[in-house]
């Protein structure tokens, strides 16, 4: 009976060791902000096949103002004329006068962390954004500011 025991047991921990490499073998979702790597607490992760980012620390890269509201679970974003609020579990964004836009995936909140789909934040605040399957990494890159018209004299 203990041979039975040890012997089940010992299987069980083998079926383990064979599916744990494969979860964390899975390499890391990697953000980069005009080619800066972004580090943050809580790591991007993709859901239904969209990117969710870290949102402090992609909206400061961006230059956009944040603006968190605890009692509503909602962030808004405004950078210069360009502004949107989402919610934490909606699937509806709001973008510019009061344009409602339904997302892929909806941000989500994780280790006290808020993340938000990248492509979506990212456009709306002038940026574009490239995924790299080879290097499972999402490539931010910020609209160029407008350079001034020089004055003539």
């Amino acid at each position: 009976m203990k041979k039975k025991l040890i012997s089940a047991l010992c299987t069980a921990v083998a079926c383990t060791a064979l599916t744990v490499p494969s979860i964390a073998g899975a390499a890391a979702t990697k953000v980069f902000v005009d080619g800066v790597s972004i580090t943050s607490e809580q790591s991007a992760i993709i859901k239904k096949n969209r990117v969710l980012v870290p949102m402090r620390v992609i909206f400061t890269k961006l230059g956009a103002e944040v603006q968190w509201n605890e009692s509503e679970k909602t962030i808004t974003a405004t950078k210069g004329d360009k502004k949107f609020t989402i919610t934490i579990g909606s699937e509806n964004a709001v973008t510019g006068g009061n344009t409602i836009v339904k997302l892929d995936v909806p941000p989500e909140a994780i280790n006290g962390r808020t993340l938000v789909p990248a492509r979506f934040v990212s456009e709306v605040l002038g940026a574009s954004v490239n995924w790299d399957k080879k290097e499972n990494a999402v490539h931010i890159i910020s609209a160029p500011s407008a350079s001034p018209t020089p004055s003539t004299p």
